[in-house]
């Protein structure tokens, strides 16, 4: 190979090299840090209560503000439940809770945000319920006050 074509090949790499630097600095806007998506878990509700009439128990609670307000989207109230029989307790066994209902936020009282469930209860057996917020998001709340009773 003669010098002239030698230089041109090197000139050429130059370049390529040039606009390879000159590409992998190009991009929109100015580059900083990466930031984390914002926590979007909904806030625990904190008002779970109860009332037992004719042999049935109606649940009711009332949607945490931002949740009311629909800062978090849609989603619905998922109702827990635990149910054994009296003389089957015994201090420290874990309670095994199962999904009772799912029920979407457009049922609640629009005016108050207040939700409800009932359900009707056998007697000679311990009962505790939960509620969580699961949102279409994904983001599931922590679980909200637990209320226990015997009927």
């Amino acid at each position: 190979m003669n010098i002239v074509l030698k230089n041109q090949m090197r000139f050429r790499f130059f370049l390529l090299g040039l606009a390879l630097m000159f590409v992998g600095t190009m991009g929109c806007g100015r580059k900083t840090l990466p930031v984390p998506p914002r926590d979007m878990t909904p806030p625990a509700v904190n008002d779970l209560s109860y009332v037992i009439e004719d042999e049935k128990v109606t649940l009711q609670w009332t949607l945490p503000g931002d949740v009311f307000d629909g800062e978090y989207g849609d989603g619905r109230a998922v109702v827990l439940r635990s149910k054994a029989k009296n003389e089957d307790l015994c201090p420290g066994c874990p309670e095994i809770f199962q999904r009772m209902a799912r029920i979407p936020f457009a049922r609640m009282d629009p005016e108050t945000g207040t939700m409800v469930f009932d359900e009707p209860l056998e007697a000679g057996f311990h009962y505790a319920y939960l509620v969580v917020l699961e949102m279409k998001s994904g983001y599931v709340s922590d679980r909200s006050n637990r209320i226990m009773f015997e009927f």
